[in-house]
């Protein structure tokens, strides 16, 4: 469940970056310092890289 939160929370960012910016660096900030899911972590990460170096090629 709390992966397909992730992914859904990164695709609404992806539609509408001005209105979930500040929701998707908190969900990301959770899910890559505040969770023991590994693969949550991982996950949040790549996100967290991918959405940072440039969000458009995402």
């Amino acid at each position: 469940v709390q992966l397909s939160l992730l992914t859904a929370i990164v695709k609404l960012f992806l539609k509408r970056p001005t209105d979930t910016q500040e929701l998707v660096q908190h969900v990301l900030s959770l899910a890559t310092q505040d969770s023991d899911n590994p693969d949550l972590r991982d996950r949040g990460f790549i996100y967290w890289r991918l959405l940072s170096t440039d969000p458009a090629a995402a």
